[in-house]
């Protein structure tokens, strides 16, 4: 059958300064997270939206009792501000989200909250989506913005490994300058690995034209050809703390770089 065609806005008196005075609520999810390696987790998420500016705030929860609502409910009174009127669906409205209206609707501890704060709880009606569409079309740009921004997180183990080369005692390294051509930057002897509380090593101390400066890692870069002087036999087969076999004498090229490398820091200090 037909209907008379709905207006712009519902039966609700919205003012341009009070803001979430009139606010809409909708459950999102669930979502998985991840507990341990072998056990994940459910939670849903809690939209509030203002009716007029388009406001939105989130809370998580992990369950979908009325406790757990009223909860989430006082924090957004508390860091935003007390509604008015709260719009939502009707406990048939959708099936994702039936069990938790309908928990939250039948709460008499709920009940009594919002009359002791003089909030409104108005439904829609059910099987009708289009009423709520102050925040229905909000959980598909919610749940693209948490896809988008969860999928580009840095996770724990990038932060813990180390992805760069720790230089060497004896390196030939490259002082990173101002100048954007690499040519012009200046190079450096590395004399000493300085560690940080950590126990890792975070700065070095280089000697150029004869005189000593600290550098961050940062701010040195090695030579595509790395070559680091002599030093005993009995360390050159090992390498980052593990035995890789017995020592083997270098390339002839990796030879010849090492004397270039030398030579052009001699003219240098000179």
């Amino acid at each position: 059958m037909e209907c008379q065609q709905l207006a712009l806005c519902q039966n609700i008196e919205l003012r341009r300064g009070d803001r979430l005075k009139v606010t809409g609520v909708d459950f999102a999810g669930p979502f998985l997270y991840k507990v341990s390696k072998q056990e994940q987790g459910k939670c849903y998420v809690i939209i509030f939206t203002c009716a007029s500016s388009r406001a939105v705030h989130l809370e998580v929860a992990r369950t979908q009792t009325a406790d757990e609502f009223k909860s989430k409910l006082n924090a957004f009174i508390s860091r935003r501000t007390r509604p008015c009127i709260i719009i939502s669906d009707n406990a048939k409205t959708f099936k994702a989200t039936a069990d938790c209206i309908k928990t939250v609707r039948r709460s008499e501890k709920l009940q009594n909250y919002l009359a002791r704060e003089n909030i409104r709880w108005q439904f829609n009606f059910a099987k009708s989506p289009w009423w709520g569409g102050i925040y229905e079309r909000l959980i598909k740009e919610i749940k693209k913005t948490l896809h988008k921004t969860l999928g580009s997180l840095m996770e724990s183990h990038r932060l813990n490994k180390v992805m760069g080369t720790i230089p060497h005692v004896g390196e030939i390294v490259l002082i990173i300058g101002d100048a954007k051509n690499r040519g012009e930057w200046r190079k450096g002897k590395v004399v000493r690995l300085i560690k940080g509380k950590d126990d890792v090593v975070r700065e070095v101390t280089l000697l150029h034209k004869g005189h000593t400066i600290d550098r961050p890692l940062q701010l040195v870069c090695p030579l595509e050809i790395r070559a680091v002087e002599d030093v005993d036999k009995s360390q050159r087969g090992r390498r980052d703390g593990a035995d890789v076999g017995e020592w083997r004498p270098g390339r002839a090229a990796a030879q010849r770089a090492t004397q270039r490398i030398a030579e052009q820091l001699q003219e240098e200090e000179n």
